[in-house]
């Protein structure tokens, strides 16, 4: 988690491509309840967000103490790059499994990422939102 913080890339992903005895979990979730993805999302790291998913990062693992998901922390922060990536390589996924698109998905306030993003003013991040979602419909 700290390489994803610091932004190493390199870091990140000589540890995806370990091969020892034991293997990275990409899924491994920290005290706060948070993912690498979850992390990379939040602050904006879109190399990494790359990386991990393409290692096979679950976007529907991820889930604090609010229920917030990797998409929907990126959507807060007005992390447009990253919820563009999440958009364009999880697409219609997200919800691993259930069918569920990410951008749907609700916290357990019942916020979607649009609402989320909407509440702190991340216009930009709510275009590509609704434009994408509208897209789908």
């Amino acid at each position: 988690m700290r390489a994803v913080l610091a932004d190493r890339i390199s870091v990140v992903q000589t540890l995806l491509d370990w091969q020892g005895e034991e293997s990275v979990d990409l899924n491994a979730v920290d005290v706060q309840g948070e993912t690498a993805l979850m992390k990379a999302a939040v602050w904006g790291r879109e190399e990494i967000v790359m990386l991990l998913l393409g290692a096979g990062g679950d976007l529907g693992v991820c889930e604090d103490e609010d229920g917030g998901k990797a998409g929907m922390h990126a959507a807060a922060w007005g992390k447009e790059g990253v919820v563009r990536l999440l958009l364009l390589k999880k697409g219609g996924g997200g919800g691993e499994g259930k069918g569920e698109k990410w951008w749907d998905m609700k916290d357990r306030q019942g916020r979607t990422a649009v609402e989320i993003a909407e509440r702190r003013g991340k216009m930009g991040v709510v275009q590509l939102l609704r434009g994408w979602s509208d897209r789908e419909s």
